[in-house]
């Protein structure tokens, strides 16, 4: 069956034996938009959209025989994110910059920057399936509310909250009884308002909430722990001078920028 990808590709190799450029805006993706180094920048480094880009090579068979992935794509995601290709046969050099001995290969873009890759034989069966998981993941990551304040965490909210794409997470395990912790409260306040836009910070009560303390292993209070998109990056164990816990924040939210 000719898909509308098929069909762009065929016309592709027409183009090419006539001119030797692939480049042309008559000759974009029907389905996609065409990337290039002229509007790289515009539609993916300058925005906040989501983009999934696929880099593929017109000259391929295996691009003929891939292009149904991108199709179902389009019509699963199109109306919520952009889809975009970059043929690595094209005049254009933007795809040296996403160097790659296997292809297609998708690259999902978030916020500006490489928010995961995918080879397409790493990804079978389920290539489609596999692509949306992360696309849906991502994009809801981006638009979901940071709650503010010092958050109450436990069993039930923490990966909701936590597994996050790109959220930065700073998550106190305390115990009421403990003398040091509430030395450590003035200091959570202050960090919860100094990084309300940015972070999102929690506290897990051990006497209330023993699967959480079980699940990282928490031995001592009060313990600190990082969070990038769920996970665990690092941990502070003991009262500690607020500058120790906002430089690992600053840390981690500059890896975000």
């Amino acid at each position: 069956m000719i898909t509308r990808r098929n069909s762009y590709i065929y016309c592709l190799f027409f183009v090419l034996s006539l001119a030797g450029c692939s480049n042309d805006p008559a000759y974009n993706l029907p389905i996609a938009i065409q990337l290039n180094s002229s509007n790289f920048d515009s539609l993916i480094v300058n925005s906040d959209k989501v983009v999934l880009a696929e880099i593929f090579s017109s000259h391929s068979s295996v691009t003929l025989s891939t292009s149904w992935v991108i199709d179902s794509l389009y019509n699963q995601k199109g109306s919520s994110i952009i889809i975009a290709g970059i043929d690595v046969e094209s005049s254009d050099i933007l795809w040296k910059r996403f160097p790659s001995d296997s292809l297609p290969r998708y690259i999902l873009f978030a916020k500006g920057k490489i928010a995961e890759t995918f080879v397409y034989d790493n990804i079978l069966p389920s290539p489609v399936d596999t692509l949306v998981t992360f696309i849906d993941y991502v994009y809801s990551g981006i638009n979901a509310p940071l709650p503010h304040n010092i958050i109450t965490l436990d069993n039930l909210n923490f990966d909701s909250l936590t597994n996050v794409w790109d959220r930065v997470s700073m998550v106190e395990f305390f115990s009421p009884q403990c003398h040091f912790c509430a030395e450590m409260e003035s200091t959570m306040i202050d960090i919860s308002e100094r990084y309300s836009d940015s972070a999102l910070i929690g506290k897990v009560n051990i006497l209330t909430d023993n699967t959480l303390k079980n699940t990282f292993g928490v031995r001592g209070v009060p313990t600190f722990l990082f969070l990038k998109s769920g996970k665990e990056v690092r941990r502070i164990v003991g009262a500690v001078p607020e500058i120790y816990l906002t430089m690992e924040l600053d840390r981690l939210l500059s890896e975000s920028d």
